[in-house]
């Protein structure tokens, strides 16, 4: 079996890609070690890998469980893609502390505090999730780089 190298095309791992697709829709569902072990393949063949697996987990509802949905946004957010990552996370059915965590991370990363906050107040509107300290850290960083100092005065207290 040969190494996939940097001038490999989309459409070539695409291809190599695929009877792996179709295996894991014979299984029937995703099994969450070899979902998670997909999601830690390289850069380069990380947004096919979402992509195809995200496929298969949207067709198939026994396979939508948190922890798959969860994997699948980290995979996102490994590569900074914040429209296909905040896309997935509005198909979740109930994000929870990780799902929320992921995406204001991510917002960070990519130097959008004002997207960090938004998403943050949307959380605290919704009453259903209690902020972790990554959560917080995330939006103190915010806050700080916006120069939100009643924001993060509140936030502190």
């Amino acid at each position: 079996m040969g190494k996939f190298s940097s001038s490999t095309s989309n459409m070539e791992m695409s291809i190599a890609l695929e009877p792996l697709g179709r295996a894991l829709v014979k299984v029937g569902k995703l099994s969450r070690v070899f979902f998670c072990f997909l999601q830690s393949i390289t850069q380069s063949c990380s947004s096919l890998v979402n992509d195809i697996t995200r496929r298969h987990l949207v067709k198939r509802d026994s396979s939508r469980d948190i922890v798959s949905w969860n994997c699948l946004l980290d995979g996102y957010a490994k590569i900074g893609n914040i429209v296909a990552a905040h896309a997935l996370f509005e198909q979740i059915d109930y994000q929870n502390v990780v799902s929320w965590t992921t995406l204001m991370a991510l917002y960070v990363q990519l130097n959008d505090y004002m997207g960090c906050l938004g998403l943050f107040d949307i959380m605290m509107q919704s009453r259903d999730i209690q902020p972790n300290e990554e959560i917080l850290m995330n939006v103190l960083t915010a806050c700080g780089h916006l120069g939100r100092l009643d924001q993060g005065k509140w936030i502190h207290s």
